[in-house]
């Protein structure tokens, strides 16, 4: 009995104890040696132009404590922003005001005008002689309509919020009505197409985001989508809208969706599962299955697969911008699909094993205390339980055959 207790013991401690190396081994290859990082710049070798991707602003920003080579209109405030009158909504930023914020910074010439602050970023983007201008078009579906602190009771069918409808559907005016109850979006477009000119123009918009953070709309937006995105929904609104701008300017980059958070990447929408469900889960990322189906609603010359994905997937410039410095896909680099994933060592296969055997010895060793059985006869083909039976094997002569 002692024998066998102490060969567990000894199984027991090797296993603790090679699981204490790997898990070392874990920890060394987690925590760097030093905390200090060596750069070294090599101002011999050849120049190469820099991306327009890469340093980028928001109009908010100075221009005299940098020289971006990209400029931005977008957050939580373009959601809601209506091209006709300017006003904007705060959403859960600040108590869901709307107001004239995008105004704030706007130059004084511009502020009666329709699209007020896309026309000051184009006045930034000529002054400033910033390549590339970004802008972001609403598809929440309402934006602001008047001033003040919206709550429920405030109704979107009133004066207090305008429709979004992405094709007007009749001849377009540079002077929008403002009395209709709706905004339309490739109206807006045009307009900014004969104001400041197209993405192939100098101060054009050279591309165009859909939205702002789609999976908090319902947080961030409330009053306005009060339910959490569904994938279906998302999908069909960027085909939509993405659709709208290409039939506006057909070289125009689009960008979709402009996701929060690494979860959203993983699964969005109050569908998601369902939809995954219905496809065998074939999808281990919903980006995955989102930029499938931008794929599938490509309708030539729009080239979606090349320009509507997120911000990393970038348009046609592999000429200006040599491949070593534009990635196809920087989303590859920053997240590790769990398809990526090393596989198992045999360090790892052969521990498992290990903790395996010693639950099935330990498990045994228990039960043989519990019963009081003597594992020493147990091996030898004896049997004795309680001293009450036992048994042994005997040949067919002894019993008379």
């Amino acid at each position: 009995m002692k024998k066998i207790t102490k060969i567990i013991i000894a199984i027991v401690i090797v296993i603790l104890a090679l699981l204490s190396i790997k898990i070392f081994a874990k920890d060394k290859q987690r925590s760097p040696m030093k905390n200090e990082v060596e750069i070294t710049v090599d101002f011999s070798l050849p120049e190469k132009p820099i991306s327009p991707y890469i340093f980028g602003i928001n109009d908010r920003a100075s221009f005299e404590q940098v020289s971006p080579k990209a400029i931005r209109l977008g957050g939580n405030r373009l959601s809601a922003y209506n091209w006709e009158n300017n006003k904007s909504n705060a959403g859960s930023d600040w108590k869901n005001q709307s107001d004239d914020y995008l105004l704030g910074n706007v130059r004084s010439k511009l502020k009666r005008k329709p699209g007020a602050a896309a026309l000051n970023v184009a006045e930034d983007v000529k002054e400033h002689n910033v390549p590339y201008s970004l802008l972001t078009l609403q598809m929440v579906g309402y934006v602001a309509n008047k001033k003040g602190i919206m709550t429920k009771e405030n109704s979107l069918d009133g004066e207090d919020w305008c429709k979004v409808v992405n094709r007007k559907n009749a001849p377009f005016s540079l002077k929008p009505d403002l009395t209709d109850g709706v905004v339309y979006t490739d109206e807006y477009l045009n307009y900014l197409g004969e104001t400041i000119g197209k993405s192939d123009s100098k101060t054009g918009f050279k591309g165009y985001a859909l939205d702002n953070e789609p999976g908090l709309w319902h947080h961030t937006h409330s009053l306005i989508h009060k339910e959490e995105v569904r994938a279906k929904e998302l999908i069909e609104k960027t085909i939509d809208l993405a659709k709208t701008v290409k039939d506006f300017d057909s070289n125009a980059d689009v960008f979709g969706p402009s996701l929060f958070g690494y979860s959203a990447y993983k699964s969005l929408g109050s569908d998601w599962n369902l939809i995954n469900a219905n496809n065998f889960y074939k999808y281990q990322w919903f980006i995955d299955y989102y930029l499938e189906q931008m794929a599938k609603a490509e309708i030539k010359p729009l080239k979606m697969e090349q320009n509507l994905t997120k911000e990393y997937k970038y348009g046609n410039f592999d000429k200006a911008y040599p491949q070593e410095t534009i990635q196809n896909d920087v989303f590859s680099d920053v997240l590790q699909k769990e398809s990526d994933k090393k596989e198992p060592s045999i360090l790892d296969v052969f521990s498992s094993l290990l903790f395996v055997i010693m639950l099935i010895l330990l498990t045994g060793w228990v039960y043989m205390k519990i019963k009081k059985i003597n594992p020493e006869q147990l091996l030898s083909g004896k049997f004795n339980k309680l001293g009450e039976n036992s048994f042994k094997i005997i040949s067919s002569l002894q019993l008379g055959a």
